[in-house]
């Protein structure tokens, strides 16, 4: 079966095996790639001496079959050129989130969590406690903190290339904006009971992080650069993987 969907894929689909090397590769000239090999989890690719191996995101079996998993392929690249769907993915998985994940700095030391944010025009903006130690490393250092949004793992084809979007930020403190921030957090939490009582503490408070730069990855060989919200297009780097001779 595989000799067969080799034969087909070269002969009468060259135009997907072309692409698909040209993405996986990083080339802007792909013509004459062909492939090369098939398994259930895999397709190769060669043009010349230079082959790539590209992961399926789902594997072949009794309920997918080869055809299924490089349709499945090609369509999560045919549009990796065209900037403004990219651009509207990115938007709505962002969007998906009710709490964001966080790095800062803390006297050198890396501090991780995570808060719930909304987001007003381009910005983010979140809720922490003074209490929390990444509040007092974000007012400590502004300007080292980074965002991250990270697809669940239970979503994932596969837990190697999770989608995610991630961002250094600009962060400022504004607690003058307390009461839209809840507001819009009620609106998109219902059902969050504890947002009534936090919001009458005075040790919770309002950080605005302004996006900068970024990158949105949505799986394999999908990276892109991003400057705040919008898409600057494909992230420029040559294939970094080597593979076994």
């Amino acid at each position: 079966m595989s000799n067969y969907a080799i034969k087909h894929m070269n002969e009468d689909h060259k135009d997907v095996v072309e692409l698909l090397f040209k993405k996986y590769a990083f080339v802007e000239d792909s013509s004459g790639a062909e492939v090369i090999g098939l398994d259930s989890v895999s397709i190769t690719i060669q043009q010349n001496d230079k082959k790539i191996n590209i992961p399926f995101l789902t594997k072949v079996d009794e309920n997918f079959s080869f055809k299924d998993v490089i349709i499945e392929l090609y369509n999560s690249v045919k549009d990796d050129d065209k900037n403004d769907k990219i651009q509207g993915q990115m938007l709505e998985f962002i969007q998906s989130f009710k709490t964001v994940l966080i790095s800062s700095l803390d006297d050198e030391q890396c501090v991780t969590s995570y808060a719930p944010f909304v987001k007003i025009d381009n910005d983010i903006y979140v809720v922490i406690s003074s209490v929390a130690r990444h509040y007092h490393s974000i007012k400590q250092n502004p300007n080292k903190v980074s965002l991250m949004f990270l697809q669940d793992e239970k979503d994932a084809k596969t837990i190697f290339a999770r989608v995610r979007a991630g961002f250094e930020v600009e962060a400022t403190f504004c607690d003058e904006l307390k009461d839209r921030v809840f507001d819009e957090l009620e609106k998109i939490n219902p059902k969050e009971t504890a947002l009534k009582h936090i919001k009458t503490m005075n040790d919770f408070h309002i950080i605005k992080f302004k996006l900068k730069n970024g990158r949105f990855v949505k799986g394999f060989g999908g990276a892109y650069d991003t400057f705040g919200l919008k898409i600057l297009g494909a992230a420029k780097t040559k294939n970094p993987h080597d593979y076994k001779k």
